[in-house]
């Protein structure tokens, strides 16, 4: 393989590392956070219930703004039948300059401004601290048969970690609380009594932009302020149970997706890709089969695939070599009549890509690049011809049978399902659920970017390393490989130097198939056979001129096409109403800077 088609392969993945790279921070939010002026260092919230149902609540926010700042933006937003009241702002390690916004029953959405103008945070950041107090009805809801007072005390609209998050609640003592069920579980925390009725919910290092909330469930309450609430208690806890095992379920498929990643390579490879066991000498320094270059080409370098721009070089080679076409000038081939037997494809080369694109019996692939560009048309016939004798090479080829190749496919349709579709599935899923499960979100998208770019790896690897070839193809394969090594060996070639001019051109033919054309070109500099010089094929064993403009003329061609088209082508975990699945508890929003 050319050093060229290894480096585009390790672009390749290189490419699809990096917007599988980008990809990660912006579904974990990294962006949101690293643009964010606003850090928040610590959470304390205080919830207090009277008999009544009427639910007194306390925030103190403990933020750093480490860019330039104008102030805070607190928002949130409360869900139908929930009424505040007595809603209070403070702000600690700064003054208020103004406060612009919305507070009503129904939430509060402000900016509160801490300057007339920016503020540069002194090194360090500057530390201010929030304070929200306010009086909530219909928090506090009756069920079928039973009570529950589902608080959602952190928002999704926060982009920053939270490295310490402390809830403390207190009931009356008339209110026996049964269970308390903290989302999202999967993130560090403990619940915490200290009391018959009062307990502390302490959450560690919350992900930005994710929300934190608890069910607490009571026997059947009727307070004065409770809301209606049209689930009964069986169906609380299916929820809540089927959320705690998702977090098994979900380290499952974790666990699954990291064991894919050397398993799907490894097994295949033995399923596949044993090759059978030949004898090869260490060299070849005969050409090993009287085939065409470009079938060469096809099977060789591109493992039983379509001939590429150097199956395309050395064909075009060949028929200067039999007569068909003369060098001429600045890489220009002059078009003769030639009398030698031509295979089938060399046929179609020489009759339907050459001689149709010839003018005045000149195929100049430099002056025909150039017009194919501007004219579609023109472009779309080359096109055509070009494909046709690409296939008819491709043909010949494959009906060898040299290269089994149902391995390479199964295992590259098994990857596709397993390293990218499924992880992707997953994520999305995950994230569709209302981030309900954030820290296992964060592995989830990580893992997947292993097997994102574990894919793209087994993806640009050869077929024949999934593959198998049959005895005779890997003798075939070997035999060739072999006689580029020594084509590619100069010691070797000046040891014992081909000593007539007809296998040099053998050699320059067989090698610009095989993709060391330098290479050859090197060896007959420094070889420096006699009579070298009055040989037609001099030209070729000078310079480069002619294989720079036959490598092009394809993607001119393709490019012109191209050109011309494109300008005619004008789950049961986060959703819900409030009170009923995780993530439905009122309040939340977010706490952010401007």
């Amino acid at each position: 393989m050319r050093k060229g088609a290894i480096l585009f392969k390790i672009i390749v993945v290189i490419i699809a590392a990096v917007v599988g790279l980008l990809a990660v921070f912006y579904v974990n939010d990294y962006f949101a956070v690293w643009s964010s002026n606003l850090r928040v260092n610590k959470v304390i919230v205080n919830v207090n219930v009277d008999p009544s149902g009427l639910a007194h609540i306390s925030e103190s926010d403990y933020y750093t703004f480490v860019k330039p700042y104008h102030g805070l933006a607190p928002y949130t937003q409360f869900p139908s039948g929930i009424s505040m009241s007595n809603f209070k702002l403070s702000v600690e390690g700064a003054k208020i300059y103004k406060t612009e916004g919305n507070v009503d029953s129904s939430g509060f959405d402000l900016l509160v401004y801490l300057n007339n103008g920016y503020t540069i945070p002194q090194p360090g950041g500057d530390r201010v601290v929030m304070n929200l107090s306010y009086d909530i009805k219909g928090g506090f809801q009756t069920g079928q048969d039973f009570s529950q007072f589902f608080y959602k005390f952190w928002g999704k609209g926060t982009p920053s970690w939270v490295p310490l998050l402390t809830v403390h609640y207190t009931f009356p003592s008339t209110f026996d609380v049964r269970k308390v069920f903290a989302h999202p579980l999967d993130v560090s925390h403990q619940i915490v009594f200290d009391g018959k009725n009062s307990f502390t919910v302490t959450y560690h290092n919350i992900p930005p932009n994710t929300y934190a909330e608890a069910r607490v469930v009571f026997p059947m309450l009727h307070p004065k302020y409770a809301s209606p609430f049209s689930m009964n208690l069986k169906d609380v806890e299916n929820i809540e149970n089927g959320y705690s095992s998702g977090v098994l379920e979900w380290w499952i498929w974790i666990i699954i997706l990291v064991v894919l990643i050397p398993v799907i390579p490894f097994v295949f490879k033995k399923l596949f890709g044993t090759e059978p066991n030949v004898e090869v000498a260490e060299y070849e320094r005969e050409i090993p089969y009287n085939d065409p270059p470009e079938l060469v080409n096809s099977v060789v370098k591109r493992l039983i695939s379509e001939p590429d721009s150097d199956g395309f070089a050395a064909a075009v080679l060949n028929l200067v070599d039999k007569g068909y076409l003369q060098f001429g000038e600045n890489g220009a081939f002059k078009v003769l009549n030639g009398n030698k037997p031509l295979s089938e494809s060399e046929k179609v080369l020489f009759n339907d890509v050459i001689k149709p694109f010839s003018i005045d019996g000149i195929f100049d692939p430099k002056t025909l690049g150039e017009s194919l560009r501007s004219d579609f048309k023109r472009a779309q016939k080359f096109n055509s011809a070009f494909t046709n004798w690409k296939f008819k090479v491709s043909t010949e080829a494959e009906t060898r049978n040299y290269l089994i190749t149902y391995g390479n496919t199964i295992t590259k349709v098994v990857t596709f399902f397993a390293l990218i579709l499924l992880p992707l599935i997953l994520v999305f899923v995950n994230i569709y659920e209302g981030r309900a499960y954030p820290e296992i979100l964060f592995f989830m998208t990580w893992i997947t970017f292993a097997d994102w770019v574990s894919a793209w790896i087994i993806f640009v690897l050869p077929k024949d390393i999934f593959g198998r070839w049959t005895k005779e193809g890997r003798t075939y394969y070997l035999r060739w490989k072999k006689f580029e090594r020594y084509l590619t060996d100069y010691s070797l070639i000046k040891e014992k130097p081909p000593e007539s001019l007809l296998v040099w051109k053998e050699y320059l033919i067989y090698g610009t198939a095989l993709g060391v054309a330098k290479h050859v070109i090197r060896a007959i500099k420094e070889v420096n056979p006699p009579d070298i010089e009055t040989d037609p094929f001099f030209p070729a064993f000078t310079a480069m001129v002619w294989y720079d403009s036959l490598i092009f003329l394809p993607q001119a061609a393709v490019f012109g096409s191209a050109q011309q088209v494109g300008g005619n082508i004008g789950g049961n975990f986060g959703g819900g109403g409030f009170g009923g699945n995780v993530g439905g508890g009122f309040g939340g929003g977010g706490r952010g800077g401007f």
